[in-house]
């Protein structure tokens, strides 16, 4: 009973039918070649093309335990291009099975052009590419690197020039790393012509570099906006610096023409020596503390001869929002969007803000003798 029972768990499992394998660009064997996925380079040494079908293969017909491997890739492309030991014969059947219309007389290079450029559809797109075991592994391989499809400037080389550029072999001067980086352009890079229609299909590292930088790109940090203390600009939180308030020149940002009644009070104004400042750009509002500053106003103020950032509120730029009559506060809440827009592009004028130099000391003028 025993016996018979092992003998029909054996008999179901070398029946059942098992997915096919995807197709890896790798110059090297992978250690789940022939299971989950196969590599070029094991392709390349081990298999040669067999037939297109939809059939899935039994456990005891697909390698390893078998000699046929099925292969399904992101598309027609892939195959082509990372195997090369096709014929004609070979071409028209893959065309055929993905309803590709081919003549008698097209020559091989052009039955491989349609293929690479084909694009499935819902009458072809489950169909896979069978591959059988070579009763002799071969001893030479290595990838090629196609031409553009239909390319008028390529020119198929001889049959011993085509021969001599399978063997990969390392000269005298050439070092591992070097190979190593020639390898790796050979097998991942793609030519500077190739259309970029038809990608490489890259290796898993590659994707999950791309997944982090996109992640890294999209996240909450990075999206978010801050204004910066002096100009009030609001800008990526990434463009702002906290700066020690014992580096900056407040009194670079003070502005003693403006009125005693609109000075702000919305912060510690006294403790940082009257300067006009944003308060969301502050660390503490109440005490005197570092502050947030944009790339433009840092540069401007932490340096050998540090002078007044020109987009400054303290330049002419800030209007006591906060000390408006309730009338006027309510009017700018209640304005329509056209209304802002208005008062924002008479704000933004550089004729009321920028000032002339002294000609002689290069110093600003005064805001009273100043030329506007």
């Amino acid at each position: 009973m025993a016996a018979a029972s092992s003998s029909s768990v054996v008999s179901s499992t070398s029946s059942f039918l098992v997915p096919p394998v995807s197709l890896v660009v790798s110059d090297q064997e992978l250690l789940d070649d022939g299971s989950l996925v196969v590599s070029s380079c094991v392709l390349h040494k081990f298999f040669e093309f067999y037939e297109v079908s939809r059939v899935r293969r039994a456990f005891r017909d697909q390698y390893p335990a078998g000699r046929f491997l099925p292969v399904t890739a992101p598309t027609l492309r892939h195959v082509i291009d990372n195997f090369p030991y096709m014929s004609r014969g070979h071409y028209a059947t893959i065309a055929g099975a993905h309803f590709v219309s081919i003549r008698t007389s097209d020559r091989k290079d052009h039955l491989r052009d349609l293929l690479r450029v084909h694009v499935c559809d819902t009458r072809c797109v489950n169909n896979l590419v069978v591959f059988q075991l070579l009763k002799t592994p071969r001893r030479y391989f290595a990838h090629e690197m196609m031409p553009d499809p239909f390319s008028v400037l390529f020119k198929p080389a001889s049959r011993n020039r085509a021969t001599r550029s399978k063997h990969i072999v390392m000269t005298d001067g050439e070092t591992p790393q070097a190979k190593q980086r020639r390898q790796t352009c050979v097998t991942h890079d793609a030519p500077d012509d190739c259309d970029g229609a038809f990608p490489i299909l890259l290796s898993f590292d590659d994707k999950k570099s791309i997944i982090a930088e996109w992640q890294q790109q999209m996240s909450q940090t990075s999206l978010r906006r801050s204004p910066c203390a002096c100009c009030a600009h609001n800008v990526p939180a990434t463009e702002l610096v906290l700066v020690d308030i014992q580096k900056v020149p407040l009194h670079l940002l003070r502005n003693d023409c403006l009125p005693e009644h609109t000075l702000p009070q919305t912060y510690a104004f006294e403790l940082y020596e009257r300067a006009i400042l944003y308060p969301k750009g502050l660390q503490d509002l109440w005490a005197k503390s570092d502050i947030y500053l944009c790339r433009t106003c840092r540069s401007a103020l932490v340096s050998k001869s540090p002078r007044q950032p020109v987009n400054s509120l303290a330049n002419f730029q800030y209007y006591a929002h906060e000390r408006l009559p309730p009338l006027i506060r309510s009017a700018f809440l209640e304005a329509s969007v056209y209304d802002l827009m208005l008062v924002s592009r008479a704000r933004a004028s550089q004729i009321v803000h920028h000032y002339a130099y002294k000609p002689s000391s290069g110093s600003h003028w005064t805001a009273e003798e100043a030329s506007q």
